[in-house]
């Protein structure tokens, strides 16, 4: 659902955005999600 919404994301806020599963991200940000739940980093 995250991946289909990105585009609104990106146009809304005029940023990347990169949807990745938790077992590709970056340890301390997979610790932060959970199922249906997903951890969100803002650079």
């Amino acid at each position: 659902m995250l991946e289909r919404a990105s585009w609104l994301i990106e146009k809304e806020f005029d940023a990347e955005v990169i949807v990745e599963a938790a077992s590709d991200a970056e340890p301390a940000l997979a610790e932060r999600a959970r199922p249906g739940k997903p951890a969100i980093s803002i650079e």
